[in-house]
């Protein structure tokens, strides 16, 4: 459980480190990039290039190395909820990762090349292409997070098993109690069930220990009297009689 939780942060914040650099230069610099002089566009790539280049190129892979754990880890644990939410996040940042492999990073190439005199006739028409699959990359990222957020959030939480409870018979039916070996209602009544074997047993008259196995010998306690009472809650009545213990009951009264 704890790894699980574990793994699910880890890829929650990797992706959202993704997420941050993809949002962060389409939202302050490429939105507007069509603006800049040859000049200054050749400038600005080469130093974008040289600040992200290695950085996403390990940041990335690790994010969805960490995705899949996480999907494996879900997967063993049943929560399918949970699982398809991270599946589909996974997808998106996949495809995001084909999308910088295939056409991002070969025009990145390009311009590491150009310099303000030496570029070609269409630099515009590159820069734009560089702008679509930079903008498409940077929604599919942000909702990549948002599946995996919503992954961790419906995660399974731990939960309290469920009461062991004994069925009842059909209504109307009355219910046979005998001896020890009988159940009654305890507290109020709620359908917990606890079995008379557990109940105390006080010390017999003449101050041997009616508990099995004390003294030299075994006490026997005497089966009661077999009784039909209707379905409700019974209360047990300890009397006794000459050496043994014997139970009977009565209804309990409100």
């Amino acid at each position: 459980m704890k790894i699980r939780v574990a793994a699910q942060a880890v890829t929650v914040v990797l992706f959202a480190l993704v997420m941050g650099v993809f949002w962060g230069t389409w939202f302050s610099l490429s939105r507007t990039m069509d603006r800049l002089s040859g000049e200054t566009f050749v400038a600005v790539g080469h130093q974008m290039i040289q600040n992200l280049g290695v950085p996403m190129a390990i940041l990335l892979p690790l994010s969805l190395v960490s995705a899949l754990v996480t999907l494996v880890l879900l997967w063993r644990d049943r929560s399918t909820v949970a699982f398809w939410w991270l599946a589909a996040g996974f997808a998106l940042m996949v495809v995001a990762l084909v999308a910088t492999l295939a056409v991002e990073v070969p025009i990145d190439n390009q311009i590491q090349d150009w310099t303000a005199a030496t570029l070609p006739g269409d630099w515009r028409s590159i820069q734009s292409r560089w702008e679509l699959w930079h903008t498409i990359r940077t929604f599919l990222s942000i909702g990549a997070v948002i599946a995996a957020t919503i992954s961790a959030v419906v995660g399974p939480r731990p939960s309290r098993p469920p009461a062991m409870k004994e069925p009842g018979p059909p209504s109307g039916r009355p219910r046979v109690l005998m001896g020890a070996s009988s159940h009654s209602r305890t507290g109020a009544g709620a359908g917990v069930w606890r079995s008379t074997a557990n109940w105390s047993r006080p010390t017999l008259p003449n101050g041997r220990s009616n508990q099995p196995g004390a003294g030299r010998g075994r006490v026997t306690v005497a089966p009661g009297p077999r009784l039909t009472v209707p379905w409700s809650k019974v209360n047990p009545i300890d009397t006794y009689r000459g050496p043994y213990q014997r139970r009977r009951y009565e209804p309990a009264v409100a």
